[in-house]
């Protein structure tokens, strides 16, 4: 993957600068997801991600059978016909159209809910590998940098994620140059329409590519649940891309431990 090597966006630089001495971040107890594949599959929120298309699919199809047997010549043509060819051989082209893609989508999202629960689990199996390999346990912070999701769906809160590893101290900075950066693009419209072209909701950049190797610590993630507060994540990058300083890695969120008896 090329990365974009030029300077980001508002100054950010300055914002580390100004960020010193920056009150230190508390942090909820570390978690333990890796240590075996049944802590992993308990700890770490994976969704089921074919179980839900598959139903979609059923939704959506069901909806379409529904308006060409209420809204068209269904009914009219079913007692001449039968069901099968009045459903499927209307009197318009588009009509057909409908009914071939409804049965599609019904079939298929059939198929994807009765074959999930064997693919989540070869891909819970597939993440927990690569969280071994690659994976990174890091404390999410909400900050005030946000970025759009789409014309009409608001904004993502961005996260900084420090790594487990680093200091609180160092963490405390990383907020709260994040947040010193943010109100500077909120004060230049241009340099914020240049980030949101360059930091997109599905990329996770490392605090030291933005704001310089004295950073280094943390990354920068969208993400909608920060801003309940703070969570542990594991960020995986790629087993080809454990240097790059930026990526569209797999991010999940992890669950604290339950508290000893």
């Amino acid at each position: 993957m090329r990365h974009d090597k030029r300077p980001w966006p508002g100054d950010p630089k300055a914002a580390w600068a100004a960020a010193a001495g920056a009150p230190p971040l508390e942090r909820p107890p570390v978690p333990d997801p890796t240590s075996s594949l049944e802590r992993f599959t308990a700890r770490v929120v994976i969704e089921n991600e074919r179980r839900f298309y598959g139903g979609m699919g059923i939704l959506i199809g069901a909806m379409g059978a529904g308006t060409i047997v209420l809204f068209s010549d269904f009914r009219d043509r079913v007692g001449e016909l039968g069901a099968a060819e009045a459903f499927f051989l209307g009197n318009v082209w588009y009509k057909n159209a409908l009914a071939f893609a409804a049965a599609a989508l019904i079939l298929g999202g059939l198929v994807k809910v009765v074959r999930a629960p064997r693919a989540h689990a070869a891909r819970v199996r597939r993440l927990y590998a690569l969280a071994r390999e690659t994976g990174t346990l890091g404390v999410a912070y909400v900050s005030d940098l946000k970025l759009p999701q789409g014309e009409n769906s608001g904004t993502v809160p961005v996260a900084m994620v420090a790594d487990a590893r680093t200091g609180a101290a160092q963490a405390g900075r990383l907020l709260r140059a994040v947040d010193l950066w943010a109100a500077g693009l909120d004060a230049d419209p241009k340099a914020r329409s240049a980030l949101h072209m360059r930091l997109t909701s599905h990329l996770t950049v490392r605090t030291e590519a933005v704001f310089g190797a004295e950073a280094a610590g943390g990354y920068l993630t969208a993400d909608r649940h920060s801003a309940a507060g703070p969570g542990w994540r594991l960020i995986m990058p790629g087993r080809s891309e454990v240097r790059d300083p930026s990526g569209i890695w797999e991010v999940l969120r992890v669950e604290q431990d339950p508290p000893a008896a």
